[in-house]
């Protein structure tokens, strides 16, 4: 009914119809897009991609990312006056975990996935004009604070510097909480047994992390995460030709990252390919994941250009072959230190991998029998 009333009148539902309904879309996000239901979280990722085609209502939903900054940052950069904060509003970063958290689900389908697509690049767009605002204050934040202690003497001088290698390494501190909230939420899912509930309501994401995060979605080979998989590599092509090529050169390398492994599983493995069942190639990469992911790297090329994209793949691969040659020394230097670990270690890889392809075979079998039988397979016995 609620989707009926907007897809009929969105100012019906807008921001400034009063408290009753800002407090109706602060559930919608905080509660109904991680609900148990999948056509509750389907419905919620719908009508939250009409708020942000909205500018009205994004922007009064999303407003307390201005409000979050302390008073200094909003005096210094004065964005945020003009706009009514509410205690209803919503961080652009939370929307953006909370979206990504629906394609976590264990239960998915192509229609969720399409619209969470959709929400997270509406939203990249958000985290990264934040993220240039909050650059642009740093800056004349450090700018005022050069001039304000320019006659104070050596140590005030000193002091100033300090707080600018602090300001400096912002992104990485960001990054590192970024991950430690992904960690404590797996942690809290796992204790839970509940992968749908946001255990942290503060968690938030920067663009940086969103991007970590959609990254290994599309590194993920595992069969049952195909649709989330395919969903990550249309986020990165569609968020590259939404934002343009500036907000993401700096990224550019990372995302291109998914895009290498699933060249090197495919190119490798192209006989195992071509004989595998339902033309899917050894290492969990299937015939449509690589196509796609051709697609995206001729769409990549096409935007960043030939040369940008060149550099940038060229280190996606040195990065990649360089953490699996860490990962081999790691592994060679715990045999020698600790054998029976590493021997039990190799059981339980072993036994997981013969899990994962029983598993796999079975998902066959039975998607085989369901396109060939219709359920009137069985015939009569001669002469009964």
């Amino acid at each position: 009914m609620l989707e009926k009333s907007c897809q009929g009148s969105a100012a019906a539902l807008g921001w400034q119809q009063g408290a009753a309904v800002q407090r109706l879309w602060h559930v919608l996000l905080r509660q109904l897009l991680l609900h148990p239901h999948l056509w509750v979280r389907k419905v919620a990722g719908r009508l939250l991609g009409l708020a942000l085609a909205t500018p009205a209502l994004s922007e009064g939903l999303l407003n307390s990312s201005c409000a979050t900054n302390t008073a200094a940052v909003a005096h210094a950069n004065g964005s945020c006056l003009g706009h009514s904060s509410s205690e209803y509003s919503v961080p652009a970063s939370a929307a953006a975990l909370l979206v990504y958290r629906q394609l976590e689900a264990d239960v998915v389908d192509e229609g969720l996935c399409t619209q969470a697509v959709k929400c997270l690049v509406a939203l990249a767009k958000h985290l990264a004009a934040q993220q240039q605002q909050q650059q642009q204050v740093n800056g004349v934040a450090s700018h005022a604070a050069v001039n304000g202690h320019h006659f104070a003497g050596s140590s005030a001088e000193n002091a100033t510097v300090e707080e600018a290698s602090d300001s400096g390494s912002d992104s990485e501190a960001g990054l590192q909480n970024d991950e430690q909230h992904l960690e404590a939420a797996d942690v809290a899912q796992a204790a839970t047994g509940d992968g749908l509930q946001l255990q942290h309501k503060k968690a938030e994401v920067t663009l940086h992390g969103l991007i970590v995060r959609m990254v290994k979605m599309a590194e993920d080979t595992r069969y049952a995460r195909q649709l989330q998989r395919l969903a990550a590599l249309r986020w990165i092509a569609a968020v590259a030709a939404a934002m343009g090529t500036e907000p993401l050169l700096p990224h550019l390398t990372l995302l291109l990252r998914p895009l290498y492994r699933i060249s090197e599983a495919t190119g490798n493995n192209k006989i195992q390919q071509q004989a595998a069942d339902g033309g899917a190639a050894a290492g969990g990469t299937s015939e449509e994941v690589r196509v796609l992911s051709e697609q995206v790297l001729a769409h990549l090329r096409t935007l960043f250009g030939s040369d940008q994209l060149l550099t940038a793949y060229t280190a996606a691969r040195e990065a990649v072959r360089a953490a699996r040659a860490a990962r081999k020394t790691a592994a060679a230097r715990k045999v020698l230190l600790d054998p029976e670990a590493a021997s039990r270690l190799k059981i339980k890889k072993g036994r997981k991998k013969s899990e994962a392809r029983q598993r796999k075979a079975e998902e066959r079998r039975r998607q085989r029998s369901s396109r060939s039988s219709g359920g009137f397979g069985y015939k009569a016995k001669a002469g009964g």
